[in-house]
């Protein structure tokens, strides 16, 4: 993938944000959006050699559209201005853990993990896991591959309280307060790297899998 060519045309776009300029560069688009898609079916192949439940995605599976849903959106740009994947057993289509990738118009790459703002009944489902099983989520913060690349869970979303039906001496309180199960790492992509950015997407994913496991096991 010819990242510098790809994080050009983003930060054109950033500048052009219109259906007329992005028409106008449509092939330019489209060809770039190909070499993406071959990036992404090679991340597919890497993370099924740990995760064998993605081994049956087709790449564009796994694409969202560069077209912003500006319905509810105070910003009427049209399009994204990153490109990105989602790796999970259903594609982009999933509201279980899975693995994310993004590139900006900044060079800026974020690997991320998990699951985000999950619905009521998931995130019930993973609060009572830890708090019965709580052997598991240590063991999965403990490992560590996953401690030298991410460190911990992001804790950023968290309620002020313990949740309804929870005491002070459960197990992990911490954790049990959390909105969301995610890890991320955002870095700056250097071009020299681009033959290596396939490898690295797969050993960030590689190492978010323990999370992703244990996210499965708490559905």
């Amino acid at each position: 993938m010819d990242t510098k060519t790809l994080t050009t045309f983003l930060a054109e776009l950033t500048e052009n944000n219109t259906k007329a300029w992005f028409d106008a560069n449509k092939k330019r688009y489209e060809a770039l959006r190909s070499d993406w898609i071959d990036l992404v079916e090679a991340v597919i192949v890497g993370v099924a050699g740990f995760d064998s439940s993605v081994q049956h995605l087709e790449p564009k599976q796994c694409l969202f559209r560069i077209n912003r849903d500006i319905r509810f959106s105070q910003d009427k740009s049209p399009y994204k201005t990153h490109f990105s994947m989602v790796i999970s057993p259903e594609g982009r289509k999933t509201e279980g853990p899975a693995y994310y990738m993004h590139i900006d118009a900044k060079k800026e790459v974020l690997i991320a993990g998990g699951v985000w703002m999950p619905e009521k009944t998931q995130l019930a489902a993973i609060r009572a896991y830890i708090a019965e099983h709580p052997d598991r989520i240590e063991s999965v913060l403990a490992d560590k591959t996953f401690q030298s690349v991410f460190g911990d869970l992001d804790r950023t979303n968290t309620l002020t309280r313990l949740p309804k039906g929870y005491d002070d001496d459960v197990p992990h309180p911490d954790l049990i307060k959390l909105k969301n199960y995610v890890v991320e790492r955002s870095m700056q992509w250097k071009f020299s790297q681009d033959p290596t950015l396939e490898q690295e997407i797969v050993r960030h994913f590689e190492a978010i899998h323990p999370l992703v496991e244990w996210l499965r096991e708490a559905r």
